[in-house]
Parts: C-alpha cells; sequence; structure tokens
C-alpha cells in the first residue's frame, strides 16, 4: 500500500493483484522510457478504451481520506466509470495515475528503487 498526497489530500492505493498488474503493464508498456513530450504523443495516439482501462485500474485501486478523520472514502465510481470526486480534474488524475503506476512497478522504473 501507498500512501500519497495530491494537492493536499492524502490517497493511499492498494497493489493491484498480479494478473492485473500484468494486463496495466501490457498497457502502459508504449509509454515506458519516453520523454515527456514523446509520452504525450503516445497517450493521444492511444485508443480510448486503453486509457480508461488504465485510469479506471489506478483510481480503482485508491482511496482518499475524509477530512476530520471520519476514514477513507473509494474514488472511482466503477458504473459510472467516473471519479467519485468534482475536484479530481485532469492535472489531479494524472498524478493519482503516476503514483499508483509508481507502487506497482517500481522495479522496472527507471531510478526506483
Amino acid at each position: 500500500m501507498a500512501e500519497f498526497e495530491v494537492n493536499g489530500i492524502q490517497y493511499r492505493s492498494k497493489k493491484l493483484p498480479v494478473m492485473r498488474q500484468v494486463r496495466l503493464m501490457k498497457r502502459i508498456a508504449p509509454l515506458a522510457g519516453r520523454s515527456q513530450n514523446e509520452m504525450g504523443v503516445a497517450i493521444s495516439e492511444m485508443p480510448d478504451e486503453l486509457t480508461d482501462f488504465i485510469i479506471a485500474e489506478c483510481l480503482g485501486s485508491c482511496e482518499r481520506e475524509i477530512p476530520n478523520g471520519n476514514g477513507w472514502a473509494k474514488i472511482w465510481n466503477k458504473q459510472a466509470n467516473q471519479p467519485m470526486f468534482d475536484d479530481i480534474e485532469l492535472e489531479q488524475l494524472g498524478k493519482i495515475v503516476f503514483a499508483v503506476i509508481q507502487d506497482n512497478f517500481s522495479a522496472f522504473l527507471p531510478g526506483s528503487a
């Protein structure tokens, strides 16, 4: 489990089961080793179904802390295929997805322990 902060909000993600890790790895492989500009091009060329899968897998493994110590809440609505919170916009979504990918694939990422 990894805990991280995005825009002042605490999040945590659990490790994906190994077969879901494999499926996610297959889908993010085209992004590996690319510069930020090249990665933007690769993402723009991905079919919508592929980006939807990556986002759903990553956000589906996350919860965020409820203010005042009231526990944690899931951040992904699987049925609606969208975040549960209106303040999760593109910037926050990208940071959350990246944190989940780092947690699940740190052994494969350059510069990770």
